[in-house]
């Protein structure tokens, strides 16, 4: 059998007849999404997809394994729901968040949550960009620059701040000199 993660790869990308908005909805990169494709097509033995200038198409055998492992996938998470109806309500909830943000933020913080609300079971879960509360999310943590459904309700927790950061001795050389040596509103940027 190949690769489960390569089919999941490939399922995504036959579906949306793009390696990068598979990557985008699979949490992965252009290039993983594209090597998984690649290493099924090597494995097989057969080309999988047709790329014509940013574009991909699938083959005959692509549409073939497209049909078999859509209908596969969809079996296995018809039981997963199943599984998970008849096991009754889920203690745990599954919060995702933005992987930089997870770990210098929420993780410190964490230990405080958890004395607060003691209850509480949580499965954290570092994860980025569009989520769906289909695939098993229960909250998210993001940052504000993509859009989603209406009817998700979200909160801002903080602006976020973007800005370089360099070493002391070279701030002279590449931004005008500042008492506070910070980044403030009014000052020069690159």
């Amino acid at each position: 059998m190949p690769s489960l993660t390569a089919l999941r790869c490939f399922e995504a990308a036959a579906r949306l007849e793009h390696f990068g908005r598979a990557a985008e909805a699979l949490h992965l990169t252009h290039g993983a999404i594209s090597r998984a494709v690649r290493a099924l097509e090597d494995d097989l033995g057969v080309p999988l997809f047709e790329r014509r200038s940013r574009r991909v198409f699938l083959t005959g055998a692509g549409r073939l394994l497209a049909r078999a492992v859509q209908s596969g996938f969809g079996v296995i998470e018809q039981a997963v729901g199943e599984l998970r109806a008849s096991a009754g309500p889920r203690r745990q909830l599954v919060l995702s968040c933005e992987p930089t943000l997870l770990m210098r933020w929420l993780i410190p913080r964490w230990p405080a949550f958890q004395a607060a609300h003691p209850g509480a079971d949580f499965l954290l879960v570092a994860g980025g960009g569009p989520f769906a509360f289909d695939g098993g999310i229960d909250l998210a943590i993001r940052r504000g620059d993509f859009s989603w459904p209406e009817h998700f309700h979200a909160h801002e927790l903080f602006a976020e701040q973007v800005g370089p950061v360099c070493r002391p001795d070279k701030a002279a050389q590449w931004f005008a000199p500042s008492p506070a040596h910070s980044l403030r509103p009014d000052a020069p940027r690159l």
